[in-house]
């Protein structure tokens, strides 16, 4: 397997740049850079997205310490849902290339908590990403870049197959991505609840500045009852979005229950199979009593002709017997007679084979379409639980 590139010290340089390039207060730096200035520089801002979450001092920091402190910003990030995987070995062993992503995706978090301005964050990214970016400028190193991620990436479809977990795997996919937008949506949220506060503090000290020039209390009034009649409206505004959402909520909840669960599906399978075997069963029937039916009129036909031709034979046998040429026709009549007798049985019996031969192919045909019907209803369960997962994730 071919080995990433080894990260450089000018590198690790800009990494500990840019988690200072923002006001956190004093810090102690460490020339050159260390792993100790690294997870310096994560817990410090770690503690400014979050000041609950329990991190070491930067101070307390020693190369004593450090794979402790390391495994602390590590499940700190976790609990930060941070979308970049990072491990405490990628954090005291130096992997540059694993700690960047974590350390621009804290530095934004920072900005949009503590306010920094655009340009003097901008500043600091686009100094520290030259500087990163310019480790990869080699072809060659990109191509060896490139040739261990794919190996990585084969290792890991190699994996997956071998667990047999596809449906966990596209049901952690569909999971990541509604992760994202969920996260978009807090970033969205916060940067606007920031907006809302900075106008409440403005509205807050304009007042107070009514308050200290004298100001009528008459206006003051007006004011305050303006902006309670404008959140009053917003309210509302709210409270009719939350009951479209309940009623978009309800409506996809009636969908869900009206889709069949699998042991429905099952059931349903086994009853249409025991109602297309009473079918086959009512049809076969059916074409007994046909064949019966027509076997019958046939044999009344010939019961009617064989009836004619012994009267005709009673009343003409005296005149027949007494002539010799009236006894060879008799005769040939006779032998005719039983040509025709023997030619219907045999048509008879042909019938009755090609019939049997019918059936024998219907019946064959028809547990042919059984299997491939049950073949085809577990795929659709398949299929349906995968939509089932995919709407509850959404």
């Amino acid at each position: 397997m071919a080995e990433p590139p080894s990260d450089s010290p000018s590198q690790l340089t800009a990494v500990v740049g840019l988690l200072e390039s923002i006001d956190l207060g004093p810090t102690r730096r460490r020339h050159p850079p260390d792993a100790a200035s690294l997870v310096a520089g994560l817990s410090r801002c770690i503690r400014a997205v979050d000041p609950e979450l329990s991190l070491p001092s930067p101070e307390t920091l020693t190369q004593d310490n450090i794979r402790e402190a390391s495994h602390g910003v590590e499940e700190a990030l976790k609990l930060l849902n941070c979308p970049h995987p990072l491990q405490a070995s990628d954090i005291y062993s130096l992997e540059v290339g694993s700690v960047y992503p974590v350390a621009r995706w804290l530095v934004n978090h920072v900005r949009i908590r503590i306010g920094v301005t655009g340009d003097e964050l901008d500043g600091g990214l686009g100094a520290a990403g030259a500087t990163f970016e310019s480790r990869y400028s080699d072809p060659e190193e990109k191509k060896l870049m490139r040739m261990h991620i794919l190996e990585e990436m084969q290792l890991l479809h190699k994996k997956i197959r071998a667990a047999k977990v596809d449906s966990v795997v596209c049901r952690l996919m569909l999971l990541m991505k509604s992760l994202k937008v969920l996260e978009k949506k807090e970033l969205d949220c916060q940067s606007d609840n920031i907006a809302k506060k900075s106008d409440l503090e403005a509205k807050i000290i304009h007042l107070e500045e009514k308050i200290t020039n004298n100001c009528d209390s008459k206006s003051l009034h007006d004011d305050l009852d303006h902006c309670i009649s404008i959140s009053l409206e917003k309210l509302h505004l709210a409270k009719k979005e939350l009951a479209a959402r309940l009623r978009m909520l309800l409506s996809v909840r009636r969908q869900l229950e009206d889709v069949p669960s699998q042991s429905e599906l099952i059931q349903y399978e086994h009853r249409f199979s025991e109602l297309n075997i009473n079918i086959e069963e009512i049809h076969r029937q059916t074409r007994k009593y046909y064949a019966t039916y027509n076997a019958l009129l046939e044999l009344k036909e010939l019961m009617l002709k064989e009836t004619s031709l012994l009267n005709s034979l009673n009343s003409q046998f005296q005149d027949a017997i007494s002539d010799t040429a009236g006894r060879l026709k008799l005769i040939d009549s006779t032998g005719g007679i039983l040509k025709g007798i023997k030619q219907f049985f045999w048509i008879r019996q042909h019938r009755q084979i090609v019939l049997l031969c019918r059936s024998y192919r219907k019946c064959k045909r028809g547990s042919r379409l059984i299997r491939e019907s049950a073949i085809h209803s577990g795929r659709s369960m398949r299929q349906q639980q995968l939509v089932r997962d995919a709407v509850l994730v959404g």
